[in-house]
């Protein structure tokens, strides 16, 4: 299966190059690191136009109108009967349809791009976290979901990145990837909640006010989940805030999503639970606090998941809680089991052995926006021989 060839390429090279790096030796370490991300690219830019549903929606449209007008007309013209494109990224598709005019070279740089950024996150958090961990659940979790949500996950991989240099306090740089990700996807503005509660955890105002602060937003998280409806109500319709359009979104319920998304909600409470239990053999009270900032943002993904019950596209909000908490969770296992090998091991078995599980259900078995099996045109074109390559 091409999947597993990728997951399994992508782990072999980040490891190789994560080993050259512990053994000082930089220069064969950044030769490793490309190799990591250029097939999982190429298999994503080489898949047929249907493996994934926006590419229809905002690639192919996008790129026929950067093809067919003058920029500045182009950056104006409406897409897809008229949906909204965030500017950043409506320049990226201008260039990359100015090199080639093929779909399939937009799709190739659009996860190149992305896994750029993630394997730059890896590389700063090197010390901390194991690089080949990091790519691990980019690849289980993260890489399928990103043939569809091109341009969001592009503006999360930027502001992972951009979490790094925050807590390097380079507020300038954070600032300019933060507008970046803006730029590629609007709904990046919710990163700010993210960037907020990184900050209080770094801060001096004391551990009591620390938890005040956390449990206070925690409440806001149930009551905002509990009375979601009235919210939307009354931001629409009374100070008329947000567009009538999301009250009407919340008038129309998918009971099918209850069962097409079990893993995911198996995969969210497990790693709630586990934030849990990491707080259990936290020694220090900052590293509590630290494991608690991620419990909240596993707890806000939830949060937006259960409301994705009745609006579905509400659910997208709480990628950006998500990835960035499984990202700060689960690489940092070896940090927290430190002393306690048995334990580390038994913990990191059982995390793989979840998120496989949760690729398996999500693709294979209910076949996630049509991505699998994987199938291409332009391999089928020059080798023949068959149109799926599951």
């Amino acid at each position: 299966m091409i999947y597993i060839f990728c997951f399994i390429w992508t782990l072999i090279f980040t490891y190789l190059a994560e080993k050259q790096l512990k053994e000082k030796n930089k220069t064969k370490a950044l030769l490793c690191l490309p190799f990591a991300i250029l097939i999982p690219s190429l298999v994503a830019g080489l898949r047929s136009l249907d493996v994934g549903r926006d590419v229809a929606a905002y690639v192919t449209p996008a790129i026929k109108n950067a093809l067919s007008m003058n920029f500045a007309d182009y950056m104006k013209s409406p897409i897809n009967f008229g949906d909204y494109l965030e500017n950043g990224y409506r320049i990226l598709i201008y260039i990359f349809a100015h090199i080639s005019s093929s779909s399939n070279f937009s799709m190739f740089m659009l996860q190149l791009l992305t896994m750029i950024f993630v394997m730059l996150f890896a590389y700063k958090k090197r010390d901390k976290m194991s690089m080949t961990f990091v790519m691990l659940i980019y690849m289980l979790v993260w890489y399928c979901v990103s043939f569809t949500f091109m341009r969001q996950s592009l503006a999360i991989a930027i502001i992972l990145y951009s979490i790094t240099f925050f807590e390097e306090k380079k507020y300038i740089k954070t600032l300019i990837l933060f507008l970046l990700a803006i730029s590629m996807h609007m709904i990046s503005y919710v990163s700010l909640v993210i960037y907020g509660l990184m900050f209080i955890s770094r801060s001096n105002i004391g551990v009591r006010k620390k938890k005040l602060i956390y449990f206070c937003y925690f409440l806001v998280l149930v009551l905002g989940t509990l009375f979601f409806e009235p919210i939307v109500y009354f931001l629409t319709n009374v100070v008329s805030i947000l567009p009538t359009k999301y009250y009407d979104y919340t008038q129309f319920y998918f009971p099918e999503q209850s069962y097409s998304q079990l893993s995911e909600l198996v995969m969210k409470l497990f790693c709630i639970f586990s934030s849990l239990f990491y707080m259990r053999y936290a020694n220090k009270e900052n590293s509590k606090i630290d494991i608690t900032v991620v419990l909240l943002l596993l707890l806000t993904d939830l949060s937006s998941f259960l409301i994705s019950y009745k609006i579905v596209n509400a659910s997208r909000i709480g990628l950006y809680f998500y990835y960035i908490g499984l990202f700060y969770l689960i690489p940092n296992i070896k940090m927290i089991f430190k002393n306690d090998g048995k334990m580390r091991f038994g913990v990191s078995i059982c995390l793989i052995i979840i998120m496989f599980g949760s690729w398996v259900w999500k693709f294979p078995i209910k076949n996630w926006c049509e991505e699998f099996p994987y199938r291409s045109d332009i391999i089928n074109s020059y080798f023949g021989g068959g149109y799926y390559y599951e």
